[in-house]
């Protein structure tokens, strides 16, 4: 992603001069929603005082520098995406039913926070041990997801294919939902990861649906069950 991108009009300190609060959400998800819109290097601390409102003297209270929000994300990012993994596995009955599951709560947990989406990694934006850790952990969900949709081919369900290839559109269109969903919109959080999920499902399976709903925000019939949308009241 290139760091010369045109930068959207941020908020501005209170009139007064008094510098809010700052709890960690706040700070770490306009952090997030900066780097990703931005990138890292094209985001300064004062862009991140200035859109929450208070000045670089209070943030540098709470943070100690750009690196170490960076970082931060990436943990959340990645402790997200080892959750949807041993939900999906612990849930799903066969290899596609488990790539269903881990693409549907992974897509529910960066909708409900921007702080839980994978964010690029760029050159240069973490310590060394830092982007260590951090791909030694991406590989490991790589690999992982990678033996997930080989499961799936063993057991029947997915079709034989390239898991390699499969994963890295997999995994690009998950991350791509952040660039595109806003929150309040016509589709909440888990209608977008029930949706994707089924598409990104049909996809690989071995025995594919007939049809896809022309319309994700209506109830959809699926082949096995996915966890109810909280936010809709049982009939």
């Amino acid at each position: 992603m290139s760091t010369t991108q045109n930068k959207r009009p941020i908020g501005r300190p209170k009139a007064n001069g008094r510098s809010k609060g700052i709890n960690r959400k706040d700070l770490l998800e306009t952090a997030a929603r900066l780097f990703n819109d931005r990138g890292f290097h094209g985001t300064s601390i004062q862009d991140l005082a200035t859109r929450l409102g208070v000045t670089k003297a209070a943030l540098y209270h709470h943070v100690p520098n750009k690196q170490d929000l960076l970082y931060q994300l990436h943990m959340i990012s990645l402790d997200a995406a080892d959750k949807a993994t041993a939900q999906a596995i612990e849930e799903g009955r066969t290899g596609i039913e488990r790539l269903r599951l881990l693409v549907y709560h992974y897509l529910s947990a960066i909708c409900a926070s921007p702080t839980a989406c994978l964010i690029l990694l760029e050159d240069d934006a973490l310590r060394e041990d830092h982007a260590k850790e951090v791909i030694d952990r991406r590989r490991k969900l790589e690999y992982g997801l990678r033996e997930l949709i080989q499961s799936g081919v063993d057991d029947g369900s997915i079709i034989p294919c390239d898991t390699k290839a499969a994963t890295f559109v997999v995994v690009g269109a998950m991350n791509w939902v952040t660039k595109w969903y806003q929150p309040g919109g016509s589709w909440n959080a888990y209608q977008i990861a029930d949706g994707i999920s089924a598409i990104l499902a049909r996809s690989l399976a071995s025995n594919p649906v007939s049809s896809l709903p022309t319309d994700i925000s209506q109830p959809q019939l699926t082949p096995f069950a996915l966890p109810s949308d909280p936010t809709t009241p049982d009939s």
